[in-house]
């Protein structure tokens, strides 16, 4: 019965399936966006206004929480980067940490995007921001769902699959011109270059090099 739903939900593409490639060029992706949007001066408010609140103990318990969170989401950050260039087998520890990172991270950015686009979206327009929204929440708990029911596990949706110098190469110059186009001369938020650009390394870059590559391509 599990194996018939996954089956259906597979041809339906509500599962979705990442390889090795796909998660480094979302990871790369993190990189350029942090550096294209980094702002010192913000940084800085930010630490001042850390240091000048109060020490109470619930303050304490939250930053200590938040720390962890963003260190356990740093580490699942790596491992998308490390093992793109690595031959050892990927631990299912580390499978399920990278499907995490990319889960959480297309979820909360695709949620902050549709945010933005419907405070700047008008009259019909807002149904387009509004679908958007409701459609990356529902995927993100139905795939929990799925995952906690036992009905997928992290390997149906990570293809372990090791990755070619040539997908490496046309994958990372295409995400860096798609980020440079969004980010630079279109000026989008970075939500919006981010979803862009992600896109790109879910659907399109296995494809393109396979177009431009058809005689196979070298191992990393």
């Amino acid at each position: 019965m599990k194996e018939k739903m996954k089956e259906y939900l597979k041809k339906l593409g509500i599962i979705p399936q990442y390889t090795e490639i796909s998660i480094f060029l979302i990871g790369l992706t993190v990189v350029f966006i942090v550096i294209g949007n980094l702002n010192l001066s913000d940084i800085l408010k930010f630490f001042k206004d850390f240091w000048e609140q109060e020490t109470t103990l619930d303050f304490i318990l939250s930053v200590s929480s938040i720390s962890i969170l963003i260190l356990v989401w740093l580490y699942a950050w790596f491992l998308s980067i490390y093992h793109i260039f690595s031959e050892k087998e990927v631990t299912k520890s580390d499978k399920k940490m990278m499907l995490d990172f990319t889960i959480v991270t297309i979820t909360a950015v695709g949620m902050i995007a549709s945010i933005h686009i419907l405070s700047e979206s008008k009259g019909i327009w807002v149904i387009f921001p509004i679908f958007n929204f409701i459609s990356v929440y529902i995927s993100f708990l139905l795939l929990n769902e799925l995952r906690k029911r036992g009905i997928i596990t992290t390997t149906d949706v990570i293809i372990v699959k090791q990755a070619k110098r040539e997908e490496v190469i046309v994958g990372t110059i295409a995400v860096f011109i798609l980020f440079f186009i969004s980010n630079y001369i279109f000026k989008n938020h970075w939500s919006i270059t981010f979803s862009i650009c992600t896109s790109y390394a879910a659907l399109f870059n296995e494809m393109i090099t396979k177009l431009f590559f058809k005689h196979g391509s070298t191992k990393i």
